[in-house]
């Protein structure tokens, strides 16, 4: 974390909490297994998520905050946050305590189904994930005889994706009472038919999706069904295992997913998008089917409400295209065969993009070695061939600027128009570098007052937020923000707009709009990955 200036993270805002380790049970009379003279120990399960929080006293530190919910997800697995709007807001509007985020099932597929547990005796009843080892056999003695499909042709009891969205005021209640402590179960891998001896060691664990269990029966939970292209994908194989599974569940599959994720919020965003259908490819021996490589970044829309008000008019998408939109960008009509990045408050008015684009190319044997771990796991990378880029350099936010630099946001800033006593600060790389905020930031060591009349420089959002965050600016960062270009970097060369300027219909072909690179330059061929 430190290395990496906590990724973009307020170092206030990150807490690590240490999961500690449970002795190791070795048969079915519970006697503790040890190795060596040492007691054998294992993980306790993902469920001590709530007993660290409440041993943190995070819930009620948030509620103090003003905060009210929290949301719970799997690291493997990036398609969540897509989503987490809708779910938010169902969990809003019907007051749930826990709200689980479910995909349809198939029946005996390997992952536990949410079900209405009902006690006949009592009436109580309880909305809970049941494992799908455990839901088989409960379900063989009811009426219908075990987890068969219903008229959908998907399992009655959709699959849990432990995703999980909690109201902090009830979670915390839920905590206090019992120490934040999930009941706890075994799962041991038995050796033989009669289930008596253990094939190894097994432990006691908790789930994180048991929490229902520590609910009063004022507690309302329940569940939010999507469409798995909407939330759920998976990064957890390695390159052997992957290439023998289905889905492989690997890096190549994963970005697969997010492309069509995001094809299929930009068609339901307009009335009329059209995106070619995908096709086949195959990387280190894993095949996966990838079409559009579109990218919406969270400026564009974080709910498809926001992006139906940003897709205007008709758009058409070639397979081949690539596409990222990050800012306050408007379509109205677009034809894209190519690769296109728009950037800012941009209004695409009919525009017209055919270039060679960034098609996807295997990295060579020889080279991948070498490669960092994240290309190593993929073992292929975008070409450099063609992209056009349409950006808009006036963006809310700024950099103010006069020998050393005050960084400040686009609101109201009285202190920008006279000059003052700032602290004047060196970066690790020599920089100087000035800011009105406290100086002992993101490693920048803090020198002596210095007074400075500032020149206003327009900053995109997502550097100024670097820079308030205390993080360093690449060269290329550095030369988007003084309109400078850094030394050894080729300036791309974009369509600069304003956001009152519509993209007049065009082909694209001319030099000036576009970043031209050939894949058969000998001289230019990456000794990297990038």
């Amino acid at each position: 974390l430190e290395p990496n200036n906590y990724f973009g993270f307020n170092r206030a805002q990150v807490t690590l909490m240490k999961q500690e380790l449970v002795p190791a049970l070795k048969d079915v009379q519970a006697r503790i297994a040890a190795e060596d003279g040492h007691v054998l120990t294992k993980p306790h399960g993902h469920g001590d998520v709530h007993a660290l929080l409440h041993h943190n006293g995070l819930p009620k530190k948030w509620l103090a905050e003003g905060r009210k919910w929290m949301l719970l997800f799997q690291d493997t697995n990036p398609l969540p946050f897509r989503c987490l709007c809708a779910v938010l807001g169902v969990s809003a509007k019907n007051g749930f305590v826990m709200n689980s985020v479910a995909v349809p099932r198939v029946p005996k597929e390997a992952i536990g189904g949410i079900c209405t547990l009902k006690d006949e005796s009592t009436g109580s009843s309880l909305t809970i994930n049941v494992e799908y080892n455990q839901l088989e056999p409960l379900l063989k003695e009811t009426p219908v005889g075990g987890d068969v499909a219903d008229d959908s042709g998907f399992s009655p009891y959709p699959g849990n994706i432990n995703v999980l969205v909690f109201g902090l005021e009830g979670m915390a209640r839920g905590l206090e009472k019992t120490g934040g402590i999930v009941p706890e179960f075994v799962n041991p891998k038995w050796a033989d038919q009669a289930k008596t001896t253990f094939k190894s060691p097994t432990r006691l664990e908790c789930m994180m999706q048991d929490f229902p269990r520590l609910c009063g029966p004022e507690d309302r939970v329940g569940f939010s069904q999507l469409d798995r292209l909407m939330s759920f994908t998976c990064v957890k194989n390695n390159l052997v295992d992957a290439a023998m599974k289905t889905p492989p569940d690997c890096a190549l599959s994963a970005e697969a997913d997010i492309y069509a994720c995001n094809a299929r919020l930009l068609e339901l965003a307009g009335a009329d998008v059209q995106i070619e259908a995908p096709e086949e490819v195959c990387f280190l021996g894993i095949t996966a089917t990838i079409g559009a490589r579109i990218v919406l970044q969270p400026s564009f829309g974080i709910s498809l409400e926001q992006m139906k008000e940003r897709v205007k008019g008709p758009v058409r998408i070639s397979k081949g295209s690539s596409l990222v939109l990050d800012g306050d960008v408007i379509l109205d009509g677009l034809e894209l065969d190519g690769a296109l990045e728009v950037s800012g408050s941009v209004v695409v008015k009919d525009k017209v993009v055919k270039n060679a684009g960034q098609p996807l190319e295997a990295i060579p044997d020889a080279e991948l070695s070498a490669c960092p771990p994240s290309f190593q796991i993929r073992g292929y990378r975008q070409g450099r061939g063609e992209v056009e880029r349409l950006v808009d350099r006036k963006r809310p936010a700024s950099v103010v600027a006069a020998g050393p630099a005050i960084y400040s946001t686009g609101a109201p800033m009285p202190y920008v128009t006279a000059p003052q006593a700032v602290y004047s600060m060196r970066s690790p790389s020599g920089v100087p570098v000035s800011s009105m905020a406290f100086p002992a930031v993101g490693g920048y060591a803090p020198a002596s007052p210095a007074v400075a009349a500032p020149v206003v420089y327009q900053c995109p959002p997502e550097i100024f937020a670097k820079l308030a965050s205390g993080g360093a600016l690449t060269p290329e960062e550095t030369a988007q923000l003084t309109g400078q270009v850094a030394s050894g970097v080729t300036s791309p060369k974009a369509v600069e707009v304003t956001s009152a300027e519509a993209i007049a219909p065009k082909t694209s072909k001319t030099k000036s709009t576009k970043k031209k690179d050939s894949l058969k330059d000998s001289s230019r061929k990456a000794k990297g990955c990038c």
